[in-house]
């Protein structure tokens, strides 16, 4: 599932899976286990008026 939606190659995962495995914000990203970073909580999901 982990290299189906992400991109994460098969080596990639192989020599890590066995570690803890942390990313950055832009790895995070390039890796496409995020979208974005929202960086203005006012415009995310729980704006309020």
């Amino acid at each position: 599932m982990i290299l189906e939606s992400t991109n994460i190659t098969q080596e990639e995962y192989d020599s890590n899976k066995k570690n803890d495995w942390y990313f950055e914000a832009q790895e995070a990203v390039k890796y496409g286990i995020i979208d974005k970073i929202i960086t203005d909580v006012n415009g995310g999901i729980f704006y309020e008026e």
